[in-house]
């Protein structure tokens, strides 16, 4: 083998070898992206079995759409607590008042099976108890 044809295929092989690196970090990417959506899917499953399809229209029923998933992803998120507290924090953060929060989103999800409401110690309490189909 000539010089000129040494160097040529160790081009070619350099070229190769770059071109299995760019693939493996694409693959890379792409698992990272999967698992990113694995850890949501739990969620994603209850609001999806819960409220559907966000209203394509808009206007309020889009709007009571948006805060009973924000209410459902804050009460997935923490799982228990004071009853009477979570409810006046999130109306105070929604512009609710604490009976149309409680009477309006909270019963219902009580009634499905999503929190139990329940007597404690210390007043009133809840827990998340919805499980993943």
């Amino acid at each position: 083998m000539s010089e000129k044809e040494e160097k040529m295929d160790w081009k070619a092989k350099y070229e190769e070898a770059m071109k299995l690196v760019e693939a493996l970090k694409r693959q890379l990417q792409t698992k990272e992206t999967n698992k990113k959506y694995e850890e949501r899917s739990e969620i994603d499953t209850i609001l999806k079995t819960l409220l559907g399809d966000r209203p394509s229209l808009g206007g309020g029923s889009a709007l009571r759409w948006d805060l009973c998933e924000r209410l459902i992803k804050q009460l997935y998120r923490k799982k228990e607590g004071d009853y009477r507290d979570f409810i006046g924090r999130f109306a105070w953060q929604s512009g609710l008042t604490e009976r149309k929060l409680e009477y309006g989103y909270m019963k219902p999800l009580e009634e499905q099976g999503v929190i139990e409401v329940f007597m404690g110690q210390n007043g009133i309490k809840w827990k998340w108890i919805a499980k993943v189909k």
